[in-house]
């Protein structure tokens, strides 16, 4: 038996009828004060109050609708000889499934339109991929005013319509709430310059504007909990040097981890206590949190993870173990490390600091395979020890990995190369000179891309932009033919970038 269905989803904004418009679109010598919209489907509007304005903005635009028609009207004297667009910037949707559309609708109260148009590519700054429906704005640099604005498209490009030749402020943005106006938490991108000429032909600006997240004001952002002892904070900036008081007790300085500028891991003693507040203080934070936590988590028991997924450790990887809470000891009668084909014993030394447990192996070349026993007790750590665990850590040979020879002698500057598979960042390294010949080894087999970050002040990470000292982000070059790495091979590589002389 089949069942009656609605047919399919309508995927298509509303669309104005442009012959019916009323007066027609493009229209010169306009003097009225109101325009008749006819749509070809029944519609609804999504705070025209915000989403219908003029530019230049010259008038307060008051909406109604009757039908499948959108009237508009207003009451301010607009001034001579100039073209104006009214946006319906998402405004308009259909009433079953909220289609919506940027839509312009343009005059002059002259003899003439302006014609010009112009392109804008925008990419994010990271990745280089397009940035589709983020907002590309005219700004009058004299008041700010908006003077026209566009939605990229899928392919990042925006076409800003009907200009006249002068000189403008340009910001990309995303306009998370379709106010037309930059928020500092908004992504952004701006020009070298800080002005733009838009001359007498319309002109294709094919150098992309390079869009980032600005710097936020600095505050925790985020706090994870391993309990029962182990606790991470992220903060958006400022985090460095930090006293960390958790129940009013500051925390041993010996006993926090940092993770980066802007992330630590801290060790707390609660022994299942709840922790009702977190306070955070730096020279450019002073933060307090709380943290929800069920009784139960408090009191889980001491385990660990490997810090290794899968165990498997290149050379480049130690055999490590993370524990959730911080490590005050260790009994090496209570472990004992086996080869795994036929459970003979392995010498080792062990170490510990902080949460990791490290096993080092003098002759760890020669093995393939170990499994790692610990007896209750073995770990002792601030709540107390582990149970009986195990795991175990695997060892390729060598043989199985391949190594890149990578040549940057064309960079002058200092330079953070990413070797990445698809999305991830499997290798890092910070490269301070001109080098010929940086070595990356015991690569998997693979297919391989990279990423060079120009690090222009030397600091090992990638810094983003900063609109109001118009400095933008750190230029980041993608290398992303994909090169092919292969067990015991060598390949010698050139990184070149497109301005190298």
């Amino acid at each position: 038996m089949g069942t009656i269905s609605g047919g399919p989803e309508d995927e298509i904004a509303p669309r104005p009828i442009v012959d019916k418009m009323a007066p027609a679109n493009g229209s010169v010598n306009f003097t009225g004060n109101a325009v008749e919209i006819p749509f070809d489907e029944f519609i609804g509007l999504n705070e025209p109050n915000i989403n219908i304005r003029i530019v230049p903005p010259h008038a307060t635009i008051n909406s109604r609708l009757k039908g499948k028609t959108l009237f508009l009207d207003w009451t301010d004297t607009l001034q001579p000889n100039t073209t104006y667009a009214i946006y319906l910037n998402n405004a308009v949707r259909d009433i079953t499934e909220n289609n919506d559309s940027i839509i312009q609708y343009v005059f002059s109260t002259g003899p003439t339109l302006d014609t010009l148009n112009h392109q804008i590519a925008v990419s994010e700054a990271w990745s280089g991929k397009a940035v589709p429906s983020c907002t590309v704005a005219l700004f009058d640099p004299e008041n700010g005013q908006l003077q026209s604005f566009a939605e990229a498209n899928n392919q990042g490009i925006a076409t800003l319509n009907y200009l006249r030749p002068g000189t403008y402020t340009l910001l990309a943005f995303e306009d998370e709430n379709n106010d037309l106006a930059l928020q500092e938490h908004e992504r952004l991108a701006f020009p070298v310059s800080s002005l733009l000429t838009i001359g007498e032909v319309p002109f294709f600006d094919s150098i992309p504007l390079r869009m980032y997240v600005p710097l936020q004001a600095p505050e925790i952002r985020t706090v994870k909990a391993e309990f029962p002892g182990v606790l991470i904070l992220g903060a958006t900036q400022g985090l460095e040097g930090a006293e960390v008081l958790v129940n009013g007790v500051v925390q041993d300085a010996a006993h926090m981890k940092w993770l980066g500028p802007d992330s630590l891991m801290t060790f707390i003693d609660v022994h299942g206590e709840t922790i009702p507040e977190i306070v955070v203080n730096s020279s450019m934070l002073h933060d307090t949190l709380r943290v929800r936590t069920m009784k139960n988590d408090r009191l889980k028991s001491v385990n660990f993870r490997n810090a290794i997924t899968g165990g498997k450790c290149s050379p480049l990887d130690s055999a490590t173990l993370l524990f959730n809470d911080f490590i005050l000891g260790v009994d090496t009668s209570k472990m004992s490390v086996l080869l795994a084909s036929d459970s003979s014993r392995v010498a080792y030394t062990v170490s510990h600091q902080f949460n990791e447990l490290t096993f080092s192996f003098p002759d760890r070349m020669a093995l393939e395979a170990v499994q790692v026993i610990l007896l209750a007790g073995a770990v002792s750590t601030t709540h107390g020890s582990n149970i009986r665990m195990q795991t175990a850590f695997n060892f390729p040979s060598v043989k199985k990995y391949g190594t890149i020879v990578v040549n940057t002698s064309s960079y002058v500057e200092p330079i953070l190369l990413l070797v990445q598979q698809g999305e991830k960042t499997v290798r890092a390294m910070f490269i301070p000179e001109s080098s010929s010949a940086t070595r990356l080894e015991f690569l998997e087999p693979g297919d391989y891309s990279f990423k060079v970050i120009r690090d222009s002040n030397g600091n090992g990470r990638w810094d983003v932009g900063n609109y109001a000292e118009r400095v933008q982000p750190e230029t980041v070059d993608f290398y992303s033919e994909p090169t092919k790495v292969r067990a015991n091979w060598e390949l010698e590589f050139s990184l070149i970038p497109l301005d190298a002389p």
